[in-house]
């Protein structure tokens, strides 16, 4: 498996971590900025989430044996450690979330 596919299932989390870190730099009045950063944030999303969903259906069975990706947090096993896992449907509750989440930004948008 590729190096940056291990690491996807992690990408739901920390977009939005990054985009609201990124945007507590810019004062409320800059409202630009923020506004492009949450779009930015929004359309990676999107990206990640479709990728995961295209990832666990039968047409890209290769990369996780039954259509199941598992990411263990820090190496450690599941009683121990926080481990990550995305089937298809959640996947698919990704992909309506963030969905959602970009024509609600831009719906509701003020610049």
């Amino acid at each position: 498996m590729n190096f940056w596919l291990q690491h996807l299932l992690v990408l739901p989390i920390v977009i939005p971590l990054v985009a609201a870190a990124a945007m507590l730099l810019f004062a409320e009045s800059r409202r630009v900025p923020r506004l492009l950063i949450a779009l930015t944030a929004c359309l990676g999303q999107i990206t990640v989430a479709t990728a995961l969903l295209f990832f666990t259906t039968d047409s890209a069975p290769y990369i996780w044996r039954e259509g199941i990706g598992t990411y263990s947090i820090g190496g450690w096993p599941a009683p121990f450690g926080i481990v990550l896992v995305v089937d298809r449907l959640s996947a698919l509750m990704l992909v309506v979330s963030a969905s959602l989440t970009w024509v609600l930004r831009m719906v509701t948008r003020e610049i």
